[in-house]
This record gives C-alpha cells, sequence and structure tokens, in this order.
C-alpha cells in the first residue's frame, strides 16, 4: 500500500503567564509535550536569543490551536499584565465574530 503522507500536526497550545508562575508552567510544558500529540508554546523553549519577542509571541497566539491562561496572584498583580491579557483576549475573540460589547462584558471583571 502507499504509506500515508499526511501524518496529524500536534495540537498547538499557547501557555500565557506571568513569569513568577513560571516554574509551575514549565512543570505542565513537559507533561504537555511528553503526551506526543502536543506542541506546547512556552517562551523560554521557543524564543531565541535576539528574536523580537513581541512579534514571535503574537505569530504563536495566531497559530495556536488552544491558549491556556494562568492566573494567579503573581499574574493579575503584575504590572501590564491584565493588560495585556484584555488585549490578547479581546483581539481574538473579535477576530472570531464576537462584537466589542461582548468581549468588553467578558473582559470588565478581570484583575479586579
Amino acid at each position: 500500500g502507499i504509506p500515508n503522507m499526511t501524518e496529524p500536526r500536534p495540537l498547538r497550545v499557547f501557555l500565557c503567564h506571568a513569569s513568577a508562575d513560571k516554574p509551575a508552567v514549565r512543570k505542565l510544558s513537559r507533561r504537555l509535550a511528553a503526551e506526543g500529540w502536543i506542541d506546547p508554546w512556552l517562551d523560554e523553549e521557543k524564543l531565541s536569543f535576539g528574536q523580537h519577542w513581541t512579534t514571535v509571541i503574537e505569530e504563536a497566539l495566531d497559530a495556536a490551536d488552544i491558549v491556556l491562561i494562568f492566573l494567579s496572584r503573581n499574574s493579575v498583580q503584575k504590572e501590564g499584565f491584565v493588560q495585556y491579557l484584555r488585549h490578547l483576549c479581546s483581539r481574538k475573540w473579535l477576530e472570531n465574530g464576537m462584537n466589542h460589547t461582548q468581549a468588553g462584558n467578558l473582559l470588565k471583571n478581570l484583575g479586579q
């Protein structure tokens, strides 16, 4: 027979977290990767020195099948994390057909 030339690609999972939560996220990333069918995106593993990190992160987010967001005391208290999360979520939701009011309602209590 003809060999199967179309192997399924791994599920791309973006891990969004505060740097203070890195140890727990790193552990989860290793467990996901060990499954064999999941490709977790963790900044310290996927970013290379000299890359424009915001561009690389935006590209990884666009390519992700799933975005896991880790909320903790560390992340919601970190300067800029909640604002970035609001931007990220509203952008993705609007791209997928949600209107501004719906996105705003979902995000209004985040970080309060």
